[in-house]
C-alpha cells in the first residue's frame, strides 16, 4: 500500500511571493461580531519596486471589509498584518456553514497583479467552559470516529462514492466528528 494516493502538484511562484498566510476568524463576547486577524509572510526578492498587500473579505459579491498597506521595501521575509472587528457577521456552525472568500493579492502600486490566493472564512467562536466544550457560545457533544482511507481493491485510492456511503453511514448514527488519520482527505 505504499506509494502516491493523491494527486501531486508543482507550481511555481514569482521571486516575490506570498510565502504563508494565517488567519484567525474569531466572535466578540456576544457572539455578534467578528474580529478578524490575517497574518501574512512574503517572500520579496525585489528591491526599489513598490509593492502593496490587499486584502478582500467577500460575501458572496458583497465586500465586507478591503484594506491595502504598502510592503515595505527591502528584500528578504516580510511579515504584515490585517485586523479588523466585522459587524454583524454571519456565524458560522455546523448547521448553517456559513463562509466569507478572504481574497488576497500582491500588487505592483501601478495595480499590476502579480499573485492572488483566496480562501474561505467562517466566524466562530471555540470554547472550554466548566468542563464543556462549546461552538459559539453553545454545548456541543462530540461523538466521533477514526476515519481511514481505505477500499478493499483500491488502497488508499477511495472514491467519491464511498466516501458518500461512509458519510451516511456516520450521519445515520449521530456522529458529529471524523479524525482525518494521519493524512490530509481528498479534497472531494
Amino acid at each position: 500500500l505504499s506509494g502516491i494516493d493523491r494527486d501531486v502538484y508543482v507550481y511555481a511562484t514569482n521571486k516575490t511571493t506570498l510565502k504563508d498566510i494565517k488567519v484567525i476568524s474569531d466572535l466578540t463576547d456576544d457572539y455578534s461580531n467578528g474580529h478578524l486577524e490575517v497574518q501574512l509572510s512574503l517572500k520579496n526578492a525585489t528591491k526599489n519596486v513598490p509593492l502593496l498587500t490587499e486584502i478582500q473579505l467577500l460575501d458572496g459579491d458583497i465586500e465586507v471589509y478591503n484594506e491595502a498597506k504598502k510592503v515595505e521595501d527591502r528584500e528578504g521575509d516580510i511579515s504584515m498584518d490585517f485586523t479588523k472587528a466585522i459587524p454583524n457577521v454571519k456565524i458560522w456552525n455546523a448547521e448553517t456553514p456559513n463562509l466569507y472568500t478572504l481574497l488576497i493579492s500582491l500588487l505592483k502600486e501601478d495595480g499590476t497583479v502579480l499573485e492572488t490566493t483566496s480562501i474561505k472564512v467562517g466566524f466562530r467562536k471555540i470554547e472550554i467552559k466548566n468542563n464543556q466544550f462549546l461552538v459559539n457560545g453553545k454545548a456541543v457533544l462530540l461523538k466521533g470516529v477514526n476515519l481511514h482511507d481505505h477500499n478493499d481493491k483500491t488502497g488508499h485510492v477511495v472514491s467519491e462514492e464511498l466516501t458518500f456511503k461512509d458519510l451516511e453511514l456516520m450521519k445515520q448514527n449521530n456522529l458529529n466528528a471524523i479524525r482525518c488519520s494521519h493524512y490530509p482527505k481528498n479534497p472531494h
